[in-house]
């Protein structure tokens, strides 16, 4: 049984200064690194500029990070679809997609400055993402009060070098 790492963060942009309750529910599998540290959830401030005061440490941060090693069926990763990018499209491929699909400039700054030393591993990547996805029932956010907008990202990739991945 294959397993994923995930290592995604949380932004909260609320219309105004919000106590926020937020906690992670994985099935299959267990959160490894949070930051601030997790404490059977995050209880939270958030403004509308992206800052979040932790309220347990009463310190401030940009974002919210956890990883969790999850368990998945081999069938979790038979792709229907995604993208066949050479390590010198990286960038560029990340930067476009990432806007489309929705994240602003800071989060596709921190989202490629944290994958681009992963990718670079390999000189071809066949990548799938999954966005607004609860990966397969096995990660849930459960957020009080409920965000207006929730955009999920998530990114599997893997070696493209292989001949049985080329198009």
């Amino acid at each position: 049984m294959p397993v994923f790492t995930a290592k995604p963060v949380i932004y909260l942009y609320p219309l105004k200064e919000t106590q926020i309750s937020l906690k992670i529910d994985i099935k299959g599998g267990k959160l490894e690194t949070t930051y601030p540290e997790y404490k059977n959830g995050w209880n939270l401030i958030a403004d509308k500029t992206g800052n979040i005061l932790n309220v347990e440490d009463n310190r401030n941060y940009q974002y919210l990070f956890w990883d969790a090693f999850i368990k998945f069926p081999s069938e979790h990763f038979n792709y229907t679809s995604g993208f066949f990018i050479d390590k010198k499209d990286y960038i560029s491929f990340l930067q476009n997609t990432l806007g489309e699909i929705g994240l602003n400039e800071k989060e596709i700054n921190d989202f490629i400055s944290y994958w681009l030393p992963q990718l670079n591993k390999y000189n071809r990547s066949f990548i799938h993402f999954r966005v607004n996805d609860n990966i397969d029932n096995s990660v849930f956010l459960n957020c009080s009060p409920k965000p207006d907008t929730e955009i999920r990202v998530y990114m599997e990739f893997k070696d493209a070098e292989n001949k049985s991945l080329k198009k």
